[in-house]
C-alpha cells in the first residue's frame, strides 16, 4: 500500500475530520527530513482531487464535503456538466454563472449546493 492509499483509508474513517498539514504529519510520525516530501504527496492528491484543501488549510476527501470531482463538458451556451470520476455518481449540473472561466475538458471539484 502506498502512501497516498494510507492516507486516503485514512480520510475514509467515520471519525476523521479534517486536519492541516501539520496534525497529518503528526499522525503519520513524519520526521523534520520527510516534511517536504509529505507536503508534495498532499499537493499532488488535491491536484489530481483525490482530496481538498479547505479555507482553514485543513484536508479532507471531496465526498465528505459534498463535493464532485470530475471533468466539465461544458455547452456552448455556457453552462455545463461535471462528469464524476466515480462510477455510478449522477452528472451535475452547472449553470453559467458557476462556471468560472472553466472550459471544456478541465478537471474541475463540484460542490452541491442544491
Amino acid at each position: 500500500m502506498n502512501i497516498k492509499e494510507v492516507i486516503l483509508d485514512f480520510m475514509k474513517e467515520q471519525a476523521y475530520r479534517p486536519m492541516d498539514i501539520q496534525e497529518l504529519a503528526e499522525v503519520f510520525s513524519i520526521e523534520r527530513n520527510e516534511y517536504k516530501s509529505f507536503k508534495k504527496v498532499l499537493k499532488t492528491m488535491e491536484r489530481e482531487g483525490l482530496i481538498v484543501r479547505t479555507k482553514a488549510e485543513k484536508y479532507a476527501l471531496t465526498e465528505k464535503l459534498g463535493m464532485v470531482p470530475g471533468k466539465l463538458s461544458a455547452h456552448p451556451r455556457g453552462f455545463g456538466f461535471v462528469l464524476p470520476d466515480e462510477e455510478g455518481v449522477t452528472d451535475v449540473f452547472i449553470p453559467s454563472a458557476m462556471i468560472n472561466g472553466a472550459m471544456n475538458g478541465d478537471r474541475v471539484i463540484a460542490s452541491i449546493t442544491k
